[in-house]
């Protein structure tokens, strides 16, 4: 029996649509069970600025290393709002009017000191830093090319 083309486009057309569906509810429903886990936790303002730290190092603050470590497990850039809402659903708390300006402005030290990128409208973890530890990946006089 020959295939018929039109309904096996078809076909493959309302699965994609039932997946993106799914994959959609998917994504909201993330950050709502993140909540639910971290419910019990102790959810203390966390500050995001140290006035006391120099500018031209790294920020050090909870805010930064909250940050920090949400972009270690993420493998696209993602928008401010979007680290928002995990680091929420985390349990991460700011006294900020505009907690989401003060993000933007800790992610640009972040990029001035070097850890973090700005791709598109997103951010993301330098490449290098995700990818090659130099403790394991060290190259020696021997492996250096000549």
């Amino acid at each position: 029996m020959p295939l018929d083309y039109e309904e096996a486009v078809a076909e493959l057309r309302a699965e994609e649509k039932r997946l993106s569906e799914e994959l959609r509810q998917v994504r909201l429903a993330i950050p709502a069970m993140v909540a639910l886990r971290n419910r019990n936790r102790a959810t203390a303002p966390v500050p995001v600025a140290d006035p006391s730290r120099k500018r031209d190092s790294a920020p050090s603050d909870p805010g930064s290393m909250a940050i920090r470590e949400y972009l270690k497990g993420v493998e696209i850039a993602v928008t401010v709002r979007e680290i928002y809402d995990a680091l929420k659903a985390r349990g991460w708390a700011s006294e900020a009017v505009r907690p989401g300006t003060v993000l933007s402005s800790t992610l640009r030290q972040l990029a001035q000191a070097g850890e973090v990128e700005k791709v598109g409208d997103g951010w993301r973890l330098k490449s290098f830093q995700r990818t090659l530890s130099p403790t394991i990946f060290s190259t020696n006089a021997s492996q250096r090319p000549s």
